[in-house]
């Protein structure tokens, strides 16, 4: 029998991941779950609002098409994207966001504003960014993780100067033919800028840009022997 065959019911149990293997296979199944349904929700935004009734409504302001950069979503696809890669502030940031949405959601109900039990809803997925936490953090512990610091800082470094850089770029590309002719109203366009900037910082500490490559953010020790399951 494989011992590091993911199960079904690993995902939800609370139990200790013992190697590195089913860590990875618990955060990878996690993010892929959520990732998708965040891509199949924007994919039924886009068709309510283009595919349905409102579409008439809102086809002379190209403006909108640009709400996929919601910084919500980009967000939760960046956390999902960082807890694929197996890292522990993917998870921790994703189980901060989905409880925090919970918590608020109570609030919401509590004061009476509209929104609330749908917040409160996303209480599942906390449950799983906790258990993806659990994965990461195994997962670094049983290849004895090293963090290095120096690659740490030049990362966070270029996290802020490409997502200035692509800020600025977003704000001089819109600004003559949509800010200016009001297609986007300022909240909007603060939206994408946040949700531009969020995209300069993961792509910078995933290694995607100039400066960021090949500077892993930790060393990892040898995988540990897998020992075979006892037979009767």
């Amino acid at each position: 029998m494989d011992g590091n065959k993911l199960k079904f019911m690993d995902i939800f149990s609370i139990s200790t991941i013992s190697s590195p293997e089913k860590a990875t296979k618990v955060a990878k199944t996690i993010a892929l779950f959520i990732a998708g349904l965040v891509l199949l929700g924007i994919v039924v935004l886009l068709f309510i609002r283009y595919g349905g009734y409102e579409a008439s409504m809102q086809a002379s302001r190209p403006g909108l098409s640009l709400k996929i950069l919601d910084p919500d979503r980009i967000l939760v696809l960046i956390i999902a994207f960082m807890m694929y890669r197996v890292s522990r502030v993917g998870a921790v940031l994703g189980a901060i966001y989905y409880i925090g949405s919970f918590l608020a959601g109570i609030a919401m109900l509590a004061l009476k504003v509209p929104g609330g039990s749908i917040q409160i809803s996303l209480l599942i997925f906390g449950f799983l960014t906790l258990r993806a936490c659990q994965a990461t953090f195994n997962y670094h512990t049983l290849r004895q993780a090293k963090t290095i610091w120096r690659n740490a800082i030049v990362k966070t470094v270029a996290s802020i100067v490409y997502g200035s850089l692509l800020t600025g770029l977003l704000v001089y590309l819109l600004r003559s033919r949509i800010i200016d002719m009001g297609y986007i109203s300022d909240e909007s366009l603060g939206n994408m800028m946040i949700g531009v900037f969020l995209i300069g910082v993961i792509l910078s500490f995933c290694g995607l840009l100039p400066f960021t490559r090949k500077k892993p953010l930790c060393t990892l020790g040898e995988m540990p022997a897998i020992e075979a399951e006892p037979t009767e």
